[in-house]
């Protein structure tokens, strides 16, 4: 009982719910509108470490990080952080040093970004997915003192110029935590550039604190039946901080689920009747897990799930507070230059009007504000840029004033020197004063909540010896959002759509890699002589070659249910998942809707089968002797043709 005490005290305060509460009385003047466009102010907040460091001190026994194959508590955890942060201090880890972190989805990982941070220095995720030149290229980018990784990641790291530390190698002192300032860097996160490379956003220490702060006070309730948080998406995510850093500042737990498995082992936690009292995911992957999990799901298994990175359609909440009316479901907006999330609403049934939930208002010591051009408060259901100010605002881009300038501009609603953020996003105020987002006001997009400039995809199309000019859209196609990249060919070369495809795999992440590449004669310009993406064809994804077509009930089934995700007219048993546009989220939604079907299958087997005349043989049983079936059939009884599973 001392320990649930002590949990709630002091980092355990309720939340206030002023912060996102949008039924306050409706507002017409501007004056109002910027009131309301300030979030609370509250206390500055602690540096993360510290917070996660008195619970270790206090309570080293509580459960800190799951696995369910051995867990570690806050002392482990914290002494594990403290001998690493004394070999990186050793090495020249110091508060604005920077240090690369390459490790899969661990307890090596989380140690890691705590014994970063303990050090006072900034952490620099570096995902061990990614292309070896994706990785050079970061690190050459963030010059890091040194470098984290294990036995496998190790090799990807090797030809750098910094000292590279094996994460599980122990021997060193424990280094006390280093103090920090507010205005020191915290990490440094890596996005989607419209240069044509990869951009890092510099993220201070009072910003990261001021947004775990919030999201414990917020987001978690305390509830000791259930575990804190579910980790399953890579560090390289910023939304992945939530789940992260928020319970272990409160003393709850961290469910870490490994690399490969994610929303696909989320969903079969979630069945197995682990609860969470909190989960951080996309609309993409909440629309997985509504296909993942069956129908009459309705169990108490999550407290809170908290829903950023895009746009969130109203229908997609509406089957979650049907089946789970004790369910609270935020909608979380911020870019990565505004720390994770600088706003939030909170979703209640009846659900809002309009095809999406509102974005809310700010969180605490935050500012975010609609405006028009001249920077003067949007009025009530005017379209203007989101712009953002306050205690979350990154410092800026690593290495790009330019750029840095021409989006971090002064703020005439703050105190004298302060900055706000444009964004880039286009919304309105509603009558309430809440925000609704109603989209880009360039050509970045989100892909299942990455963020993706096709100025990035561009540049690196552009590299390939066939290609003269290329333009990258983000279209939505079927159930899927798909980057379709259209090529002109040098003279006396003419593209060749796959093999251009297979380059981007080895130089970009896999979120960037375009799911068709279409060669086209020219390019359409516009007047001014930019690409005018509005002309450019059609580019239905087909197949590359001759297929067989679906003959079983379950070939038939499977063909059915990738038509309808992949927006395929046609299917063959033959096609291969990948090259018609499928892809994690994909599989996970071709799973779902083929348990409903009564075809069991796990959606890791679309990348091991990835053609239907594959998986079909994997799914359907080797048919029995005659007389066999005779014998254990019931008179007149039919054995179900969709009713098979994986052996």
């Amino acid at each position: 009982m001392q320990a649930e005490q002590n949990r709630a005290e002091p980092d355990r305060a309720e939340p206030d719910r002023a912060e996102h509460d949008i039924t306050a009385a409706p507002a017409v003047t501007a004056e109002r509108l910027a009131e309301l466009s300030a979030g609370p102010a509250v206390p500055t907040a602690e540096p993360v470490y510290r917070r996660f460091a008195r619970w270790a001190e206090r309570d080293g026994g509580r459960p800190a990080l799951l696995t369910g194959i051995g867990d570690l508590d806050y002392a482990e955890l914290d002494s594990w952080a403290g001998e690493l942060a004394g070999r990186l201090h050793a090495v020249g880890a110091r508060p604005e040093q920077r240090v690369a972190i390459c490790l899969p989805r661990s307890p090596a990982l989380v140690a890691a970004v705590l014994a970063v941070l303990r050090a006072g220095a900034a952490f620099v995720p570096l995902d061990p997915e990614w292309p070896k030149e994706r990785i050079r290229a970061v690190l050459a980018d963030a010059e890091p003192c040194a470098a984290v990784g294990d036995a496998r990641t190790a090799a990807l790291l090797d030809g750098g110029a910094v000292p590279v530390l094996d994460v599980d190698h122990g021997g060193g002192r424990p280094l006390e935590p280093v103090a920090v300032r507010p205005d020191h860097l915290a990490y440094v996160l890596y996005t989607s550039g419209s240069t044509g490379r990869p951009k890092g956003v510099l993220i201070e220490q009072q910003a990261l604190a001021n947004y775990v702060d919030h999201a414990a006070r917020a987001y978690l309730s305390g509830d000791p039946a259930a575990e804190g948080a579910a980790l399953h998406t890579p560090l390289t995510f910023d939304l992945t901080l939530t789940g992260l850093l928020a319970p272990l500042v409160t003393g709850a737990g961290v469910r870490i689920v490994p690399d490969g498995q994610g929303v696909d082992e989320l969903a079969e936690l979630l069945r197995q009747g682990v609860r969470f009292d909190l989960v951080k995911l996309t609309p993409a992957h909440l629309r997985m897990l509504e296909h993942a999990l069956p129908l009459s799901f309705h169990t108490p298994a999550v407290g809170t799930f908290v829903v950023g990175g895009e746009a969130l359609p109203t229908e997609l909440v509406r089957p979650w507070l049907e089946r789970m009316p004790q369910l609270r479901v935020v909608n979380e907006y911020g870019p990565t230059e505004a720390t994770v999330g600088s706003s939030a609403a909170f979703v209640s049934d009846p659900l809002p009007a309009g095809p999406a939930v509102p974005i809310g208002r700010p969180i605490a010591n935050v500012r975010q504000y609609v405006l028009d051009p001249d920077l003067g408060i949007a009025g009530v259901g005017a379209t203007g840029e989101i712009h953002i100010g306050g205690a979350g605002l990154a410092r800026g881009y690593a290495g790009l004033p330019g750029p840095t300038a021409g989006h971090f501009v002064p703020d005439p609603y703050g105190p004298p020197g302060s900055r706000l953020y444009r964004t880039g996003d286009a919304g309105r105020y509603l009558p309430d004063g809440s925000v609704e987002f109603v989209g880009r006001l360039d050509d970045e997009a989100k892909v299942n909540g990455h963020r993706v400039s096709p100025g990035e995809i561009e540049a690196v199309l552009q590299r390939h010896e066939q290609v003269a000019a290329a333009a990258a859209v983000v279209r939505d196609v079927g159930e899927t959002r798909r980057i379709i990249a259209f090529v002109t060919g040098r003279p006396g070369a003419r593209p060749e759509p796959e093999a251009i495809r297979a380059w981007t795999r080895e130089v970009l992440p896999g979120y960037l890699v375009p799911s068709v590449v279409v060669p086209v004669e020219d390019l359409p310009l516009t007047a001014n002589g930019k690409v005018d993406r509005s002309r450019l064809p059609d580019a239905p994804v087909e197949a590359s070659g001759p297929s067989a077509p679906p003959v079983t009930p379950v070939q038939q089934a499977l063909a059915g249910i990738w038509q309808e995700v992949l927006g395929l007219d046609e299917v063959g048993i033959d096609d291969h998942f990948l090259d018609v546009g499928g892809d994690s989220v994909a599989t996970l939604l071709v799973a779902g809707r083929a348990a409903r079907l009564g075809i069991r299958l796990e959606s890791r087997m679309l990348l091991d089968h990835p053609t239907i005349r594959s998986l079909s043989a994997a799914l359907e049983p080797e048919p029995e002797p005659e007389q066999d079936q005779e014998q254990d059939q019931e008179p007149g009884s039919a054995r179900p043709a969709s009713a098979v599973s994986a052996r």
